[in-house]
């Protein structure tokens, strides 16, 4: 069904217009939420999304190798520009600061998947590629845990297990 609206001006009210609807300003929820989760592949009812990871070798993690080099700076600054005598305790109050940074980076990493994949890790497009997966569950069945993965060779075919 057509709806019309009348003519504004007076002088010609056979002429009709057609009401042309507005757009809704938001889009319906299941429109958003579609195309907010288009490319996290639905497993079953209780896993949200699976995300693949390439695991990077320990001198490549956030929280060791650029932690060798601010060492190995404060120490130089330390030692060849204040002095090791005359500013023992700042030097070690600066190590202090440093190390209890690193502490904390390395404990994110052990309380936040997240944290620990964007430190440790590398996203993998490949699944062939990919050493980790991180599981995120829908809410309420759990929480997200980065896992390593298995493979297996059975009559000839490569098999990823989770």
């Amino acid at each position: 069904m057509k709806q019309y609206l009348a003519s504004t001006t007076i002088e010609d009210p056979t002429r009709l217009e057609r009401i042309q609807p507005e757009k809704p300003l938001l889009k319906p929820y299941a429109v958003r939420h579609t195309e907010l989760l288009w490319n996290k592949m639905a497993i079953d009812a209780l896993v949200e999304s699976i995300t693949t990871y390439r695991s990077l070798p320990l001198w490549a993690h956030v929280y060791a190798a650029p932690f060798g080099i601010i060492y190995a700076c404060w120490f130089y600054i330390w030692i060849s520009i204040y002095g090791f005598d005359e500013y023992y305790e700042l030097g070690l109050i600066g190590g202090a600061i440093i190390g209890l940074i690193q502490a904390l980076l390395i404990l994110f990493c052990h309380w936040f998947v997240g944290v620990k994949c964007a430190f440790s890790c590398v996203q993998e497009s490949d699944p062939r590629k990919a050493t980790h997966c991180k599981v995120v569950p829908t809410p309420n069945n759990g929480w997200s845990e980065l896992v390593p993965l298995r493979r297996t060779q059975r009559a000839g075919k490569n098999k990823v297990v989770v």
